[in-house]
């Protein structure tokens, strides 16, 4: 569960799809990368690659669990921050490619979210292959500002890092992602 504008919620069905498909997808490239992503949130740019992930699997366990949330910390909304940055690249990419096998699957999860917390206005919820990425990023901005408190982790202390997780929560984490995976995959199948 989250403290979002919105009071105590846990994310369910399309909404928690996203949030928990973009952790997985971005750990398996911060897992291959040797620099830390960077999104403009001092909190999350300062972070070395691993505890990047860590960070982002921690948040998408946290939205989709049903554990009362902590109080929040810059740290944690800053890798929120980064998760949907992460995934307005993968739109913007994604527009920018010609074909592909899917070539609309980052639209379609966000689509997919809109129409969950929009379904009383279908009609402000984009088709799923719409180029126009300007509204694919107030789209993304307002998913995001669904879940964050507020935009206070752009003028936090970088220094407000996360705790060192220990090996069992690390590898809690990453049993967590793998399982994300592996819905994927049953789903693609």
């Amino acid at each position: 569960m989250w403290q979002t504008p919105l009071g105590i919620r846990r994310l369910l069905g399309p909404e928690a799809w996203l949030v928990q498909w973009a952790a997985a997808r971005m750990c398996a490239v911060l897992e291959n990368s040797d620099e830390p992503f960077q999104c403009g949130a001092p909190a999350f740019d300062g972070l070395d690659p691993h505890r990047q992930r860590l960070a982002i699997a921690t948040v998408a366990r946290s939205h989709t669990d049903k554990h009362p949330p902590l109080p929040p910390q810059a740290w944690e909304d800053a890798a929120v921050f980064a998760l949907f940055e992460f995934v307005h690249r993968e739109v913007a990419a994604e527009i920018g490619m010609s074909g592909g096998p899917d070539p609309c699957r980052w639209r379609g999860l966000v689509r997919d979210a809109l129409a969950q917390v929009l379904a009383d206005h279908p009609g402000c919820v984009p088709r799923h292959d719409s180029t126009d990425l300007r509204q694919w990023d107030f789209d993304m901005m307002y998913l995001a500002d669904r879940i964050l408190l507020n935009h206070d982790f752009f003028e936090e202390d970088p220094a407000a890092e996360p705790p060192c997780w220990t090996l069992f929560q690390e590898q809690a984490l990453i049993e967590f992602l793998t399982n994300i995976v592996f819905g994927v995959d049953r789903q693609v199948a």
